[in-house]
């Protein structure tokens, strides 16, 4: 039977809490450190918010943690694709709302150009959005061949 007052207890337990505070200290410090980064990134996720934020809405969801190029940012095994009579929608899921994005509504008819290209040295494909060019997405072929039929469909 082991008490309070043994020595080891009293040791890990102030390890532990020393821990706790390193780890929270570094995410006050990182957040936005990261945040920063991600934020300017030409036809990111938050400048498509701008023109193609998400209304709350059906959406039958296809795939989870999908890995996305979009602008010039990977979002890697995080992002939620759906589909939906007006456009494809995407979402990201991270645990706790940790660097937060809202989700996209990409109208199918705002998909202007499909280019070949290359992510993890796999076949992709580079979604051209918008007419002037707004900004892009790269996917997988397995996730294209998903939403190919839609693109070009216009909205009832």
């Amino acid at each position: 039977m082991w008490t309070s007052n043994e020595p080891w207890f009293i040791v890990s337990t102030i390890v532990f809490l020393g821990l706790l505070a390193l780890a929270s200290l570094a995410y006050a410090v990182l957040k936005p450190v990261i945040s920063a980064h991600f934020k300017g990134a030409g036809g990111g996720w938050s400048h498509l918010a701008y023109y193609y934020a998400a209304p709350e809405g059906p959406r039958r969801d296809i795939s989870r943690r999908e890995t996305l190029v979009v602008g010039k940012i990977l979002y890697r095994n995080c992002v939620a694709v759906g589909l939906a009579e007006d456009g494809l929608r995407l979402s990201i899921d991270m645990p706790l709302g940790l660097f937060y994005k809202p989700p996209l509504l990409i109208p199918w008819t705002e998909i202007t150009g499909v280019e070949e290209a290359r992510l993890y040295w796999r076949r992709a494909v580079l979604l051209r959005l918008g007419a002037p060019p707004v900004g892009s997405i790269t996917a997988p072929m397995q996730l294209y061949e998903k939403i190919r039929p839609w693109i070009g469909k216009r909205s009832l």
